[in-house]
């Protein structure tokens, strides 16, 4: 995985704010879960969290999820064949 930040003038806010859920290495391990699994529901990413010991509780997983999702790695889909909110990697190209 790779990941870049353009940073200028406009988006240093954003930018700052992009940095910081990649500071913490529980948030990247998510990523690169989530990476080589696209369309994961909360489930199965929490399952992946608490086997691997980087969450224990959901309520921990569910706030690491939309933190990288306000951030612009993750996107959130609605997948009609599990019938639940699935998670995709969103990064620039």
């Amino acid at each position: 995985m790779e990941v870049r930040i353009k940073v200028n003038q406009d988006n240093v806010k954003d930018s700052a704010k992009k940095f910081g859920a990649l500071k913490n290495e529980k948030h990247i391990k998510i990523l690169l879960f989530v990476e080589k699994n696209q369309n994961l529901s909360m489930d199965e990413i929490h399952s992946f969290a608490k086997k691997n010991e980087i969450f224990l509780n959901r309520q921990s997983t569910h706030k690491a999820l939309e933190k990288l999702t306000k951030t612009g790695y993750l996107k959130k889909l609605y997948d009609e064949e599990k019938n639940k909110i699935v998670y995709q990697l969103k990064l620039e190209k």
